[in-house]
């Protein structure tokens, strides 16, 4: 390396790796205008402990990103809880994680080290850690479809909770609570034909207690009834009859001829 300035990075190291440096004076053109001290300086690379630079909540769970520490192989994530003590969770070669394992509601603390190809440490680490509060995100409707039996809701599932609560806007403008599921989709059938209906979720706990905000402008479609499908026909003493499927979000039906 040249450079003007009084130290350099050499990154191009590898863990317990022992270098042996020199340097001499150049001028303007590259040119060395100095002697240099021919046994040099020696050091041994030992990675030092990573840091984690963001804890983040999202849907899956904890987002855990870290800076990266030259010469290393991988990382070792670790977490605990108040009163506990530090339990792998991960094993990467990348600079991040997400913890789906973190709990809702609690603090939780990571802390790194570094790894070799056999997966044995070969750094230390920051023994405080840092901490987040777990706080699951809320839901993202992410599909509303018109379906024969009414409005299709399909949401992305939240790492950490029991369930969901589904609402759906009143003519009011307020929010009316009316489906709690484990699943991450529901058919709305009380609905009627033409008219726009607007939802919302939040994540619950096995309890029924809420445990993440909501979406308060929700998301809205315009239910159209699908087009009846006749399934069958019987030759009977009165004529024939025609048979179809009930669709439950409609009045009735008109039946042509041609």
């Amino acid at each position: 390396k040249d450079t003007t300035a009084t130290s350099v990075t050499d990154s191009a190291v590898t863990a317990n790796q022992t270098k042996t440096y020199t340097i001499r004076c150049i001028d303007k053109n590259g040119n060395t205008v100095s002697g240099y001290n021919s046994k040099g300086w020696s050091k041994k690379y030992a990675p030092v402990a990573p840091k984690i630079s963001k804890l983040t909540n999202t849907s899956k769970g904890v987002s855990v990103t870290w800076g990266k520490v030259a010469g290393v192989y991988g990382y070792r994530l670790y977490r605990k809880y108040d009163g506990g003590s530090w339990t792998k969770v991960k094993d990467t070669t990348a600079a991040s994680y997400t913890d789906s394992g973190a709990k809702k509601g609690k603090k939780v603390t990571y802390t790194l080290r570094c790894i070799d190809k056999n997966g044995k440490t070969i750094s230390g680490y920051n023994s405080k850690g840092w901490s987040k509060k777990y706080t699951p995100v809320a839901p993202t409707i992410t599909k509303l479809e018109n379906n024969y039996n009414g409005i299709r809701i399909t949401w992305n599932k939240i790492a950490g909770v029991y369930g969901y609560r589904l609402y759906k806007k009143t003519s009011n403008g307020g929010w009316k609570r009316f489906k709690d599921t484990t699943a991450t989709s529901f058919i709305d059938k009380n609905i009627s034909a033409g008219k726009t209906e607007t939802y919302t979720i939040r994540c619950i706990d096995k309890n029924g207690n809420t445990v993440s905000g909501f979406n308060s402008k929700g998301w809205s479609k315009k239910f159209v009834a699908t087009t009846p499908q006749i399934s069958g026909f019987e030759n009977t003493s009165g004529g024939v009859k025609i048979k179809w499927d009930k669709n439950p979000c409609v009045y009735g039906y008109r039946v042509y001829q041609k």
